[in-house]
């Protein structure tokens, strides 16, 4: 398994052309369950 970072749309949809699965992390800075496992 390998880690990619999209910074876009047009990159996660190259993406998961390539890929048969993908999983997807969204993350917020205000999202209060985010902080909690974020880094420290």
């Amino acid at each position: 398994m390998s880690v990619h970072e999209a910074k876009d749309l047009s990159e996660l949809k190259a993406i998961a052309a390539k890929n048969k699965a993908i999983l997807v992390d969204f993350h917020a800075t205000w999202c209060g369950p985010c902080k909690s496992v974020g880094p420290h």
